[in-house]
Order: C-alpha cells, then structure tokens, then sequence
C-alpha cells in the first residue's frame, strides 16, 4: 500500500515539471493496442499499452503543433526500435518513422545520434 501511495506521489510530482506531459490511456489508445496486437511486435504486457499511449499522444501533438519535435527516451530495450546489437527492429522503426518520433536510448539525448537529415 505504501509503493501505491508513493506511486501517486511521484506521479503527482511529475505532472509540475516543465516538459512533462502526464496523461491517462484513451479509448484511441485502446483500440491502437488492439490493432498492432496482430503486428508481431514482441513485446511486454505492459508495453503493449505504453507504444500505443506513446503513437497517439504523437498524432495528437502533430496535429495541434505540425512542426513538433518529437522524441521519446525509452531505457526498455524492449520498445527500443533497435536490438541489444544496434540492429533495427523493423516493425518498431517504422512505426516511430511514421509517428515522426526520434527514439533516443537514454535520458540525455544523445545516443542514438539523430542525423541532421531526420525529418520529423
């Protein structure tokens, strides 16, 4: 009960920090994770509601703000759209493609490089 409680906290407390958007899952969402249940993506339980939170929140962003720049930090090489080796997993890469997302693998931005021809 205390990690909940914790939990809450920590959340309440990112939702002040400028840069942060805290949001809840969408019916969007939902049916999104339905969809590219079918895609042989591999993934987490767990991850399977985080990708389609992280494509629609993009939608949506590009939509009221069409020159967005959009990226995503993501440590679970689960949802890494490369593997262990830096090889590109396809299906994942496509998607943040089509999403216009930069995934970075840490927190500081920097690797992947992001090439200065990306177009987002």
């Amino acid at each position: 009960m205390a990690e909940l409680e914790s939990l809450e906290r920590v959340v309440g407390g990112l939702k002040n920090e400028k840069g942060v958007d805290v949001f809840r899952l969408t019916e969007n969402m939902l049916e999104l994770a339905l969809s590219l249940g079918t895609e042989r993506l591999e993934l987490r339980p767990f991850d399977d509601a985080i990708l389609p939170a992280i494509l629609t929140r993009a939608a949506e962003t590009i939509q009221q703000q069409a020159d967005a720049e959009l990226f995503f930090c993501e440590l679970d090489g689960d949802l890494q759209p490369w593997d262990k080796n830096g090889n590109i997993k396809p299906a994942l890469a496509q998607l943040y493609d089509a999403a216009h997302i930069w995934v970075y693998g840490d927190f500081e931005m920097t690797s992947p490089v992001r090439p200065h021809d990306w177009t987002k």
